[in-house]
């Protein structure tokens, strides 16, 4: 269900006075660091907290990764949706080669986007696309956690 970020909680393990993270979420990486050395940011070998595997927010329809989807050109009679982080307007050159477009968020707010990242996914999910296409966020923050969703989201 809804969450106050839209993505799950951070989860770490304190090690010999060391953090390591288990799980992006919203505490970053630069305010666990106010507090030890951050040991590890990659996954681990052994799986120790919820959302480690590869797979663990892979949607139904396959979903690709792009820096920015002004260039995508979607095959003849080939239904995709986007996950946009660029603002997109309805009727603009861009959304029209989608059958769906839904907006992280219009002011390129990494809170916003984090909070309406699932609620989108899975409404793009749901429309019996054939591919979900989603434009990269900036990795630093909050996007650093939304990256590791999407990234797992894009592994088949």
């Amino acid at each position: 269900g809804p969450t106050e970020h839209g993505i799950e909680s951070t989860i770490v393990a304190v090690r010999d006075g060391r953090i390591e993270v288990l799980r992006r979420g919203p505490i970053t990486h630069e305010q666990l660091s106010e507090f030890a050395d951050i040991v590890s940011i990659a996954l681990t070998q052994r799986i120790s907290a919820p959302g480690q595997l590869p797979s663990h927010y892979t949607p139904t329809t396959p979903l690709h990764l792009v820096d920015d989807a002004e260039s995508f050109s979607p095959q003849k009679n080939q239904r995709v949706g986007l996950l946009a982080w660029r603002p997109r307007r309805t009727g603009d050159r861009c959304s029209l080669k989608f059958a769906a477009v839904r907006n992280l968020s219009h002011l390129r707010d990494l809170r916003e986007a984090a909070a309406n990242l699932f609620r989108y996914l899975r409404e793009l999910d749901a429309l019996g696309l054939d591919l979900i296409l989603a434009e990269r966020v900036p990795s630093r923050g909050l996007g650093a956690a939304i990256m590791d969703r999407l990234e797992r989201a894009s592994h088949r």
